[in-house]
């Protein structure tokens, strides 16, 4: 399972996207999100999120599949309340602003938490291993 880094939740609009560490911790994190959600609900597919470098970047298929994998998460698992929408990208626009990366990693963040909480609010049966007895 990928590592869990903690989203960055307060861009602004001095703040430049990186693919590394930014791009890397975004993808690492919804992908974090899909491995765990698998210890409570069944599985359902997800877009390729590559490897992108900054001479092979393809704008369009790097940032859709962010907010597509964002939006399947929230339909197949759950959608917290206060996600906000977030902007597809349009061929020819400008990419994310500071106040999409906010939405993005705030969702993230967002979903984190619920599938924690609700792992940690899992019912458990307490046994212990054996009869407790000294003799057999």
């Amino acid at each position: 399972m990928a590592d869990w880094v903690t989203p960055k939740t307060d861009w602004t609009e001095n703040d430049y996207f990186n693919l590394d560490p930014d791009y890397n911790r975004i993808k690492g994190d919804i992908q974090w999100i899909k491995d765990f959600s698998a210890k409570m609900y069944d599985d359902f597919p997800m877009l390729s999120m590559g490897d992108f470098t900054i001479d092979g970047f393809p704008a369009d298929t790097f940032l859709n599949n962010i907010v597509d994998n964002v939006k399947k998460l929230e339909n197949n698992l759950f959608k917290p309340p206060q996600d906000q929408d977030m902007s597809r990208y349009v061929g020819g626009s400008p990419g994310w602003d500071f106040r999409q990366l906010n939405i993005i990693e705030s969702n993230i963040l967002r979903l984190h938490d619920a599938m924690v909480g609700q792992w940690n609010l899992l019912p458990t049966m307490a046994f212990s291993m054996g009869t407790g007895v000294d003799e057999f």
